[in-house]
């Protein structure tokens, strides 16, 4: 039996009440509705981000598909139009290098960059962050295997869990978290038989990061393992000066498919200086648990089981000190388990983001967590692949999903050669050139069909785009294929002169003044053989000249 779980009632109409108290309270003022979000022509707030401005490209979902990757070897960037993220080789937050001419890093790592949001949508002439580089930066993530912890932090300078970006290292992507694109890094890393594969996604005009994890357990034997990731929050420090934050446990794992575990630290705007400024730690998955406390946190198993720490829900304190993230996850000798989290920096995103940490099951017919589409099964080619994401050339709609073909040909979105034929195909499409042209498809030239001597041998060929033509030459009919030599004698439609006689020759005629006359056949004179003196009279006769004698 498919079942879907869903959020309890109470919790997201909680949220919801949170995040239209904040809005009106002027801690996170509203923004002003695009007319259109996804420039479908409909003014709508059916699009997932309504706000975009109109002209922007969107992606699916109808947000800003702005998307920026750098890779600079040893560190990685990623930006949207509203949040930028910079991650070192150990697969911390925080790059170790300086970020990208044209970024916005700041804090106490001078050039270097851990992430920056603007939730105040004004290209970035006001911003938050740096969110942890200020100080001694404490941001990175661990593992617990047995009794051994093992945590990386590139800028604290530790990495005892071996990696390095893997793959394709950084992309943008078409799909992130359902119909949303966005940038994606990639790391592989391994320690204790464990091997770690995390995704970190920054979502096309979001302002959360979705950390996407896989332990897979190469040892023979089962194991229960703990992961981590901490930060220690400084907001607008750069700003105010201020390390401390308002911590809060606002709601936490229980083990039960329904919960969410949300941990926030929250600083309040400070007129003239500082707008106001939210992060936060979020997981749908049951297994995770958050706390706030200490600074330096390295044990995952204490993390999750509370011991020195702070976790239960409404507790608030406000200090400069830790909030933190941890799963557990037994996982039997050769399996895989996959879990999501995010680091929420706006509270409009956490809807969004406690939604894109969802677990799924990719094939049961429900479209949830990451997925984009869910068709009940995880064969690939059917529009919705094995992972649930859509299929290059298809749309995929409702739960079971239903997808259907892109005609690419009739929508115009194929990239054939304009004398080239589109042909529809399943996923995709085809270009072959038109009759008279070659390529393969996408460019086409045109051949010269005559070179090929396609044409008589009495005829001219000439060729055209696409094509060619024959015609006879001059002094023969025909359709320039077959030509026939025009007999201009017989027809009268030679130019000899009256006193001349018109020979018919292949492709012409020529014509010779008659005896008697002079000339080139056209223009012909009588010759006056009396007084050229070639007359044959006697020399006692009178010689009297005629016309051609």
């Amino acid at each position: 039996m498919n079942t879907r779980h869903h959020r309890p009632k109470s919790l997201v109409g909680h949220l919801a009440l949170t995040l239209v108290l904040l809005l009106f309270s002027g801690l996170f003022p509203a923004t002003s509705l695009a007319a259109d979000g996804d420039g479908d022509g409909v003014d709508d707030l059916y699009d997932l981000c309504p706000f975009t401005p109109i002209g922007y490209p969107v992606d699916g979902a109808g947000c800003d598909a702005f998307c920026e990757v750098v890779d600079l070897t040893s560190n990685v960037f990623l930006r949207s139009r509203l949040l930028e993220v910079g991650v070192a080789i150990a697969a911390s937050f925080g790059s170790n290098i300086a970020a990208p001419a044209g970024w916005h890093p700041r804090g106490g790592g001078g050039s270097t960059l851990g992430f920056v949001a603007n939730p105040q949508k004004n290209n970035w002439a006001t911003y938050n962050g740096d969110f942890f580089l200020p100080g001694s930066p404490e941001e990175g993530f661990g593992l617990q295997v047995g009794a051994t912890n093992y945590f990386n932090s590139t800028r604290q300078g530790i990495q005892q869990i071996p990696g390095d970006f893997n793959g394709i290292r950084v992309q943008c992507e078409p799909q992130v978290c359902g119909l949303r694109g966005g940038g994606a890094v990639f790391w592989l890393g391994s320690v204790a038989g464990i091997t770690v594969d995390q995704t970190y996604s920054v979502l096309n005009e979001g302002l959360f990061i979705l950390i996407n994890v896989k332990l897979t357990n190469t040892t023979g034997s089962s194991q229960t393992v703990y992961y981590l990731r901490n930060v220690d929050p400084d907001n607008q420090q750069p700003l105010t000066g201020s390390y401390t934050t308002r911590n809060t446990i606002v709601s936490q794992g229980d083990g039960t498919a329904t919960s969410q575990a949300l941990v926030s630290a929250v600083t309040d705007e400070v007129p003239g200086v500082a707008s106001a400024s939210y992060i936060a730690l979020i997981s749908s998955d049951p297994d995770a648990r958050v706390t706030y406390g200490g600074f330096s946190n390295r044990n995952a198993s204490a993390i999750w089981n509370c011991s020195g720490f702070t976790c239960s829900v409404g507790s608030t304190m406000t200090d400069d000190i830790a909030i933190s993230l941890a799963v557990r996850k037994t996982i039997p000798a050769g399996a895989t388990v996959e879990f999501s989290y995010a680091y929420t920096l706006d509270p409009v995103e956490v809807l969004t983001a406690t939604d894109c940490t969802v677990p799924n099951i990719c094939g049961d017919g429900v479209v949830e967590g990451p997925e984009a589409c869910d068709d009940l099964n995880t064969a690939p080619g059917d529009g919705c692949d094995g992972v649930c994401k859509v299929e290059t050339g298809y749309s995929c709609l409702g739960e079971p999903s239903v997808c259907t073909d892109n005609d690419e040909c009739t929508l115009g979105t194929d990239d054939c050669h304009a004398n080239a034929t589109c042909t529809n195909l399943p996923g995709g499409f085809s270009c072959a050139c038109n009759p008279g042209y070659s390529g393969d498809g996408v460019s086409c030239v045109d051949n010269n069909e005559c070179l090929s001597n396609p044409c008589g041998a009495n005829a001219t060929c000439t060729n055209l785009p696409g094509s060619y033509s024959c015609a006879c030459n001059a002094g023969y009919s025909g359709d320039g294929v077959t030509c026939t030599d025009n007999d201009e004698c017989a027809l009268g439609t030679d130019n000899c002169h009256a006193d001349a006689t018109c020979t018919n020759l292949p492709g012409g005629f020529s014509c010779a003044c008659n005896p008697g006359y002079s000339g080139d056949g056209v223009n012909c004179t009588d010759d006056d053989e009396c007084a050229l003196g070639t007359d044959n009279c006697h020399a006692d006769a009178t010689c009297t000249n005629l016309p051609g004698g």
